[in-house]
């Protein structure tokens, strides 16, 4: 990643970022400053419908269920079963090893999943913990995924050996 360079984070609902548009003060279309997606969708969904762009230089794809480690408590057995595709850390490691490289490249990171509040904002806080080393505001403005969110930062800390701590150890 290029020094002192920290992609803005964003977190969206599917249907915002399928109609994604910046526009000028006259209403006229802007590109969007260089971004990378990180695109959710449910496993039952079919894939997000995002625009071709220019500016984008990249995007990942995951399906999971936004499931989370107090969620899965309250289910029974069975209802565990109709829920198979749990976030995972490989799931994890797809999105660091996306975004690692990238990074650098990009003015900002566009997280959505189907409504922008759980998953794609566990994503924004795991990865804002990691560049800027604070995670509060998904917190605030959000209900970020635990188990999104745990599981990015233990990938991440894993992956960056300078790190003072694992973050994910002290949630």
């Amino acid at each position: 990643m290029e020094e002192n360079k920290i992609p803005k984070i964003w977190v969206l609902s599917r249907w915002e970022m399928e109609h994604l548009q910046l526009l000028d003060k006259e209403g006229n279309e802007l590109e969007l400053p260089p971004h990378i997606i990180i695109s959710i969708t449910d496993p039952d969904d079919g894939l997000a419908k995002i625009k071709d762009r220019p500016s984008c230089k990249g995007i990942t794809r995951l399906q999971f269920w936004d499931i989370d480690e107090t969620t899965i408590r309250l289910l029974s057995e069975e209802q565990i079963k109709n829920f198979q595709r749990l976030f995972t850390e490989e799931d994890a490691k797809q999105i660091w090893n996306f975004v690692k490289p990238l990074a650098g490249e990009v003015d900002w990171i566009l997280c959505h999943c189907q409504a922008g509040i759980s998953r794609s904002a566990g994503v924004a806080a795991a990865l804002s913990k990691h560049f800027s080393g604070s995670d509060e505001h998904w917190f605030k403005v959000k209900h970020p995924n635990r188990l999104v969110h745990k599981t990015l930062l233990k990938i991440i800390a894993e992956d960056e050996p300078k790190s003072d701590k694992l973050f994910w150890e002290n949630e």
